[in-house]
């Protein structure tokens, strides 16, 4: 789980605020990824603020962030959510394309702050905490790291189900402990105490408060 849109190998192609008389601010106001792998992430958790189309960005998805600013991811292929869909690190958003104004297959990554006005961004290099430059990267040396988690943040984590049809009671078992939860197979919970690889969890189950452990990497 990181905070780069995409994962595995990718490089950055064009970094953040390059001078150039090509873009309208006269730099680039975010930064082109390059990958063979074309799935795109959300790079952090909120809300699809916008979808559709531009001449200049190609096909866009908008994602408003738990601090109120503006991800814009561009250039897409297609994307695969709509408006209000609320995502996190993981949540497949679409796939990397060459739409609206470009000359080869990649993303275009931008974050506007709170006014979401053009020209007024923050530098998304620093964002994912990798360096603004050309060169090539690797998703898995920027994992997040058990900071990034709070007692009392809600977390969404895998589960393992058996159930009847849709609408009813489904047994979950996370490790040992089972515990019900309605036709889900992602469980959302209160993170109650933190260690270094594990998060002890407080969901509200049919039965009353239930609280076990789950291993950091399960939350998605």
């Amino acid at each position: 789980m990181t905070k780069i849109p995409v994962e595995g190998f990718f490089r950055i192609t064009c970094p953040y605020h390059e001078k150039g008389n090509k873009w309208a601010a006269g730099w680039h106001t975010g930064i082109d990824i390059v990958s063979d792998n074309k799935k795109v992430y959300s790079p952090c958790r909120g809300r699809v603020n916008q979808v559709g189309f531009d001449k200049h960005y190609g096909n866009y998805v908008i994602i408003l962030d738990e601090e109120g600013n503006f991800h814009w991811l561009c250039h897409l292929e297609f994307y695969y959510v709509g408006i209000g869909v609320k995502v996190t690190y993981t949540t497949l958003i679409g796939k990397m394309g060459k739409s609206g104004n470009a000359t080869g297959v990649h993303l275009h990554y931008e974050i506007r702050l709170k006014c979401n006005c053009y020209n007024k961004t923050m530098n998304p290099a620093e964002y994912m905490e990798i360096e603004n430059k050309k060169g090539s990267y690797h998703s898995s040396n920027y994992q997040l790291n058990k900071q990034d988690f709070k007692v009392g943040q809600i977390v969404t984590f895998k589960v393992k189900w058996t159930g009847a049809q849709e609408g009813m009671w489904y047994l979950v078992q996370v490790s040992d402990v089972q515990f019900w939860a309605k036709n889900k197979i992602q469980i959302s919970g209160n993170i109650n105490w933190i260690e270094e690889d594990r998060l002890q969890i407080n969901i509200d189950s049919r039965y009353g408060i239930k609280q076990f452990w789950i291993n950091k990497k399960d939350v998605i």
